[in-house]
């Protein structure tokens, strides 16, 4: 069962997901929960990882972040038939930054949700601002690692420079 609230998804693979890059999208996570009075809280939606990396997960983000259960949402991989259906009630794709989404990034932008990527030097770090500069949608490819992004209720975009 999917939860009705906001759900910024991070369908990457394990190896993907960096102390950095975790920490980042749970301060884009709290960041939102605090920017939406009133609102249902968004949570961080994860494919169950094996035995090992979810307890790490959610121990980093207790200890780091004070965010607990409440703050995510685990769920099994899902049939290829249903993969688009099920990506479609994600708020938002945060993208992995050394290694971006390929084929998930093109199923979730398929799916109708917009990512949030921070380009990188090499190709396989492109991939996400290439998929969406394709499709002009620019307002969600960060420009360096200090933009601090605030999702708002319409699924959209604002940048500050935090330098």
């Amino acid at each position: 069962h999917i939860p009705d609230v906001p759900l910024a998804s991070g369908f990457n693979q394990l190896w993907k997901i960096s102390p950095e890059l975790f920490d980042s999208w749970l301060s884009i996570v709290g960041n939102a929960s605090l920017n939406r009075a009133g609102k249902p809280k968004p949570r961080l939606w994860l494919p169950s990882f094996p035995d090992v990396a979810t307890p790490s997960l959610k121990e980093y983000a207790k200890n780091t972040r004070g965010m607990d259960d409440s703050d995510f949402f685990w769920s099994e991989l899902f049939p290829e038939e249903d993969q688009f259906k099920v990506k479609s009630l994600s708020w938002i794709q945060l993208d992995a930054f050394s290694y971006n989404g390929h084929t998930s990034g093109a199923d979730v932008l398929w799916a109708g949700v917009p990512i949030l990527t921070l380009p990188g030097l090499k190709q396989s770090a492109r991939v996400g601002a290439s998929l969406l500069n394709g499709l002009a949608f620019h307002t969600t490819i960060a420009r360096n690692k200090f933009v601090r992004c605030k999702l708002n209720e319409e699924t959209t975009f604002q940048q500050e420079n935090n330098s």
